[in-house]
């Protein structure tokens, strides 16, 4: 089984990833349905700040981590990386294949510059465990609460 970690064009292979982004919505169900916004994904892709790293298995589409990489208002000197979405299929979550895409990933963010890398996760899908492992260390708890009544 051909295993490859790689940076990939999110709106180049938008169709082949689909049914991931997918998957990773409905496992977490965020209270709101689904609806990838495409063109957001493209206006930042046109802002340079959009980099996907993914892990696929025999050519075929296993995993994706997701980022926005920018200066943060408040420390502009700095280059934050700010995860997005992590998602590996089920069946492929074997061995190191998720530690290894994180620090692929890492690794590609290091060489653009980035000094910090920001990663949530989500109740039901924590994965802090993990990333503790890999050195990252709690800095902030994000609350969300509906408006509009749903």
């Amino acid at each position: 089984m051909g295993v490859e970690y790689r940076e990939e064009d999110m709106l180049a292979v938008w169709d082949e990833f689909l049914p991931l982004f997918r998957a990773n919505y409905d496992g977490a169900r965020d209270y709101l349905d689904f609806n990838l916004d495409r063109e957001h994904y493209a206006a930042l892709k046109e802002m340079n700040v959009l980099r996907m790293y993914t892990v696929r298995v025999d050519g075929a589409p296993a995993g994706y981590a997701l980022f926005t990489v920018a200066p943060s208002p408040h420390l502009a000197h700095v280059l934050h990386a700010f995860h997005d979405a992590l998602f590996i299929l089920p069946e492929h979550r074997i061995g190191h294949r998720g530690a290894t895409l994180i620090t692929y990933a890492e690794e590609q963010l290091r060489a653009l510059g980035v000094v910090i890398v920001y990663q949530h996760t989500k109740p039901g899908r924590d994965h802090g465990p993990l990333l503790l492992r890999l050195g990252y260390l709690p800095v902030e708890t994000v609350h969300a609460k509906r408006l509009d009544g749903g």
